[in-house]
C-alpha cells in the first residue's frame, strides 16, 4: 500500500510539472501587435510592402485580395543566422478605417560544416575527397514581443500611406483657371460699327 500511495504521489508530481502552453498563452499580456489606421486596406496595404522593403525584408508571400502579407529578414552572427518573420493582416473595418495586425517570429539557425575530404595519415589530402558539406538546424524559436519594435514599425507604416487620387479629384485639381487680361475686351461687347450704306438702306425700307 505504501509503494502504491508513491507511485501515485509520483505521477501526480509529474503530472503537475508538465509543461502546458495552452494556458500561458491566454495568460500573455498583449504586446501592442495591433494599430487602427485611418486609411483603406489598399493604402495600408501598399504602406506596410513599402516598409518592409526599406528595412531590408524579403517578401516571400502576398495577397492583396485578403491583406495578408508574410516579410522576412536574415541577420548572420558568426556560425548562427536570426531570421525575422512578420506576417501582417489588414482589415477594412469602413471605407477610411483599417486594422493592421502584425505578428512577429524570431527563428535562431545554426550551420554547421562537415569535412569529408580522405586524408593519408592524417596529413596528405587523398584525390577523389568529398570536400565540405554545410547543413543547418534550427536551434529556437520564439515569438516577436518587443513593444518598442512594433511602435517605430507601425509609425513607419502611417508615415508610407499614400492614399490614392480619384480620376475625377484630379482632372479638377489639374484644372488652371485664368484670369481675362485687362487690356482685352469681352467678345460680347466688341461690335463693329454701322456702315453708312446699310444706315441708308435702312431708312429707305421704312
Amino acid at each position: 500500500m505504501k509503494k502504491f500511495l508513491i507511485v501515485m504521489g509520483g505521477i501526480a508530481l509529474l503530472a503537475g510539472c508538465a509543461y502546458q502552453p495552452q494556458r500561458q498563452i491566454l495568460k500573455e499580456d498583449e504586446v501592442g501587435n495591433s494599430r487602427t489606421l485611418g486609411a483603406s486596406r489598399q493604402a495600408v496595404y501598399n504602406a506596410f510592402l513599402k516598409t518592409a522593403l526599406l528595412k531590408n525584408f524579403i517578401i516571400k508571400e502576398e495577397d492583396a485580395a485578403v491583406g495578408s502579407i508574410l516579410a522576412e529578414r536574415a541577420v548572420e552572427k558568426g556560425k548562427r543566422t536570426y531570421i525575422v518573420s512578420l506576417q501582417a493582416r489588414i482589415f477594412e473595418d469602413a471605407p477610411e478605417k483599417s486594422s493592421l495586425f502584425i505578428n512577429g517570429s524570431e527563428r535562431c539557425e545554426r550551420t554547421f560544416v562537415r569535412d569529408n575530404t580522405r586524408f593519408f595519415l592524417f596529413i596528405i589530402p587523398l584525390p577523389g575527397g568529398g570536400g565540405k558539406e554545410a547543413s543547418s538546424i534550427v536551434e529556437s524559436v520564439k515569438a516577436l514581443r518587443d513593444h518598442r519594435f512594433y511602435d517605430d514599425f507601425f509609425s513607419m507604416v502611417q508615415a508610407n500611406i499614400i492614399e490614392p487620387t480619384s480620376p475625377a479629384a484630379a482632372a479638377g485639381s489639374g484644372a488652371v483657371e485664368t484670369a481675362p487680361d485687362e487690356d482685352e475686351a469681352p467678345e460680347s461687347e466688341i461690335t463693329e460699327p454701322e456702315s453708312p450704306d446699310s444706315i441708308e438702306a435702312t431708312k429707305v425700307e421704312i
